[in-house]
């Protein structure tokens, strides 16, 4: 047996969270191993206490009880290897010298006491959260790819602006990424999340965490990106029970002190947060609060803003393709390239968070100019006066988004220009806005279902050389009839397709008479209250190979060419 245990006294910590100080001993166990022990400081200068603490873990002390208690006395008086103080929570430092990560620290001083992370972050926290690959790899691999996508630029751009919060002092805000299944939503969120934190999906936090959880991790993300995936993984009528809480919490910038039997639980000043949260889910979560039988108000509106995956028909989240892509390629190009960018991610993640940090504080008086100036120029190019206050605040948040990425073209971290970052922050937002104002109007979300589908490739196009064709393929089809357009579509496709809309889908209906666009079979009444149920429909005989009587909408073209 070892006749010593060669204490040493390793450190003296601070924690900022709770004002508790302790001394840190470093020795050698029994059989060798070495192990540290953590002793409050009121106790630290009692050698007999620090005794009593390093026999009970096993450390090799000498055998005679005065020769053990002058090692440790030796090992208290000695001056502690390292000055350490843990942070209150990750983020900016009280007067922004510093920025703490799960990592480290990003200091902008030499100081005496090294700042460490939060002590109560545990492992399944910081998992994933280490940085790995390399700068240069992850503008390459990551960012480069995303500028074929307006929702991956300004996905990026929100990663880089949560850490413009504290210094433009505006609150936590969120986005809602929504669309189908395979679209990429995920992927743009996780090269999102690969500007700060981790680059896996299955790391990355999700929507089926309890209440204290998200407190937890809003503390732990402070001044960054939250990635919040898959709101699908709560039950759909039950969803937006928890939607709105939560989306209250994260705004409200305070983690709730009910859960307190967790070992994570604070009332202290560690339980402020400011974040931006980005979440994914296959339907808005207007759709979620209809479900509910509820409607959003405005304050939850401002403080979360739903944006479609997709937009001008595309199949996936990229909507922009090299010259040399040919049209009927295009998906496919799209689709390996996120499975490229997925993989990137998981290579190249939490590598462009400390340059961005460090370009901040090398002249906070220049971005603060910066950063005004970009917001205004994002601001001055919207008609703010015809929004709600509601959406002019949502405007504001994006007009951060965008200097944050603009930011992050001006220190070399994105492969962007200027000008076409902001055309894609700004299209993101007008599609928010308009999506917003669908979801919110019952016959603005039929149209633009009924113009979809019209346009898709459901729907035969019938040419005076197509004698008939295989109706078992499609939806419907479309002729010349004239100098309009005239639709026959399969009445049950129809309704079909507003299966997730279907409170718009009599408005629809109802809007295509009153255009005089609707061919409608003779009703037994002109009182709409009294025709019978399937009034707009019709059995007509398809030009198909089988020339099947079919159950039918028949409409002529209300949308302009």
């Amino acid at each position: 047996m070892s006749t010593h245990a060669n204490i040493i006294h390793y450190a003296n910590v601070e924690d900022e969270s709770t004002g508790e100080a302790f001394e840190v001993f470093q020795f050698v166990k029994v059989g060798g191993r070495p192990d540290r022990l953590i002793v409050e400081r009121g106790l630290a200068d009692d050698p007999k206490q620090v005794r009593l603490h390093l026999r009970n873990r096993n450390a090799a002390l000498s055998p005679g009880q005065d020769q053990s208690i002058r090692e440790v006395e030796t090992a208290i008086r000695a001056e502690p290897l390292h000055l350490l103080r843990y942070a209150a929570r990750n983020g900016w430092l009280p007067d922004k010298s510093g920025f703490v990560n799960s990592s480290g620290t990003i200091d902008s001083k030499h100081r005496r006491q090294e700042i460490m992370p939060p002590r109560r972050l545990n492992t399944a926290q910081c998992r994933g959260g280490k940085p790995e690959g390399n700068l240069q790899g992850w503008i390459r691999n990551v960012a480069g790819p995303c500028r074929y996508s307006d929702l991956a630029m300004t996905a990026l751009s929100a990663a880089f602006a949560a850490p413009l919060l504290k210094l433009t002092d505006r609150n936590s805000f969120g986005l809602n990424i929504f669309g189908a299944a395979k679209t990429g939503k995920s992927t743009v969120l996780v090269a999102a999340s690969s500007v700060a934190g981790v680059g896996r999906e299955e790391e990355l936090p999700n929507w089926a965490a309890t209440s204290a959880a998200v407190g937890e991790s809003c503390r732990f993300y402070c001044d960054r990106l939250m990635p919040v995936n898959e709101l699908g993984l709560i039950a759909k009528k039950s969803a937006y029970a928890k939607i709105q809480p939560t989306t209250y919490q994260i705004a409200e910038g305070r983690e709730r002190d009910r859960h307190s039997k967790s070992v994570f639980a604070t009332i202290d000043d560690s339980a402020g947060h400011r974040i931006i949260f980005c979440s994914t889910a296959e339907h808005s979560i207007d759709y979620y609060a209809r479900l509910a039988d509820e409607t959003r108000d405005e304050g939850e509106l401002a403080r979360c803003t739903d944006i479609p995956t997709t937009r001008n028909n595309c199949k996936t989240v990229i909507d922009r393709w090299p010259e040399t892509v040919p049209i009927d390629q295009r998906t496919a190009w799209a689709r390996k390239l996120l499975k490229r960018l997925r993989k990137a991610c998981k290579r190249y993640h939490n590598v462009a968070l400390e340059p961005f940090v460090r370009f901040l504080m090398e002249d906070w008086e220049r971005a603060e100019r910066l950063v005004t100036m970009y917001m205004q120029k994002f601001m001055d190019g919207l008609d703010t006066e015809s929004m709600s206050g509601a959406m002019e605040h949502a405007a504001e948040n994006f007009s951060l988004i965008l200097a944050g990425g603009v930011l992050a073209v001006d220190a070399g971290l994105l492969p962007y220009k200027r000008g076409d970052l902001m055309r894609a922050v700004t299209r993101c937002f007008l599609s928010a806005i308009s999506v917003t104002a669908e979801e919110r109007d019952p016959l603005a979300s039929g149209k633009a279902i009924l113009r979809r589908h019209l346009k898709g490739d459901r729907v035969f196009r019938r040419r005076p050389s197509n004698v008939s064709f295989d109706a078992r393929r499609f939806d419907g089809y479309v002729v010349k009839d004239g100098e309009r357009w005239r639709y026959v579509i399969r009445a049950s496709s129809l309704r079909e397709w507003f299966k997730t809309e279907p409170r718009a889908y009599k408005p629809v209906i109802e809007w295509l008479e009153k255009k005089r666009c609707l061919l409608a079979r003779q009703s037994r009444s002109t009182e709409m209250v009294e025709r019978p149920t399937d009034w707009a429909e019709r059995t007509l005989v398809w030009p198909d190979e089988e020339s099947t009587p079919t159950r039918s909408i028949v409409f002529y073209t209300p949308f302009a060419k």
